[in-house]
């Protein structure tokens, strides 16, 4: 969209906790950053407009031949392999500190949202690009991004399915993948008077308030394609990586900016991703606390907040 994003990273403290609180070591100036698509092309619903009915920046890799990996739609650069090594959530922040790969030395542990963007929601075991990142070990990963309900918790993603949860930093059950680049993840939202909000990160329009009406999956689809709102009759339901970029990692109940998104329901909102182990659930966020989830099978029922247009 011809914008660019600049960032001034500020190096923090090698040791404990400071060295690990990367969601606070870069103050943007103007924070651009595109979602890349969950990689989904299997179509899992009778009805127009599942996850793979639309595709909006679709994953694309480039291998640098030294180690490293390019995500060529974040620009991020990370790990080929990683070492597949457990560690507490300390512990990474220093291994990543101290990578020298690639000839590279400015390495750090990936904000949430950022490590969310290289999962595959079209595999699972490991939910990944393998042929990129071959030799991923199918358990959970940490982000650097502490959590909000309890900063004695960080929040984690799995690559062996996809899951988003938050456990507490001093496990040391969780493994380490580190990336580099201008750290992403501010956000900014424009109301436009109209019941609509402008996501001014992603170029995304959202509904502003949602109906406060819960739906099956499909009708939550159905909702979506056929909603007309200011004007705008192109609404489709969020993927579940669009779905998760407008929480808001630094508050809970609700964890959104509740300026933009009144009344917000603490509780779970349906995505059109499709969970690919098991394909009678489908992926939803709960905005309690953004836990990114599977919940009760699409024959549940959920909330729906639709979005438009994108990169």
């Amino acid at each position: 969209n011809g914008i660019t994003y600049y960032y001034i990273v500020t190096a923090v403290n090698a040791g404990a906790e400071s060295a690990a609180s990367a969601e606070v070591s870069a103050t943007p100036i103007l924070a651009v950053r595109k979602v890349p698509d969950t990689g989904q092309t299997t179509k899992y619903s009778t009805a127009f407009g599942d996850d793979s009915d639309y595709l909006i920046n679709p994953p694309s890799y480039t291998d640098n031949g030294n180690g490293t990996i390019t995500d060529n739609v974040t620009g991020l650069m990370w790990q080929k392999p990683d070492d597949g090594v457990s560690r507490t959530w300390f512990e990474s922040a220093s291994v990543c500190g101290a990578l020298t790969t690639g000839g590279y030395s400015d390495w750090r542990l990936p904000n949430v949202f950022e490590l969310m963007g290289i999962v595959n929601y079209g595999v699972f075991a490991p939910a990944i690009n393998s042929t990129y990142f071959p030799l991923t070990v199918p358990a959970a990963y940490w982000s650097a991004t502490a959590f909000a309900g309890n900063t004695s918790d960080a929040w984690k993603v799995s690559l062996s399915n996809g899951r988003i949860g938050h456990i507490r930093k001093s496990r040391s059950n969780y493994i380490t993948k580190c990336v580099r680049g201008a750290e992403s993840g501010a956000q900014s939202f424009t109301d436009n008077g109209d019941g609509t909000v402008t996501d001014n990160v992603t170029t995304m329009m959202w509904q502003k308030q949602d109906d406060n009406t819960t739906r099956t999956w499909e009708s939550a689809i159905t909702y979506c394609e056929n909603l007309s709102l200011a004007g705008y009759s192109d609404w489709r339901l969020p993927n579940a990586k669009t779905l998760r970029s407008i929480v808001d990692n630094a508050i809970v109940s609700p964890s959104i900016n509740s300026t933009y998104f009144p009344a917000t329901v603490s509780s779970f909102y349906w995505a059109a991703t499709t969970y690919a182990s098991s394909t009678s659930f489908a992926w939803n966020v709960d905005f309690s606390d953004g836990l990114t989830y599977i919940g009760n099978g699409k024959s549940g029922t959920n909330y729906a907040r639709c979005v438009r247009l994108g990169q």
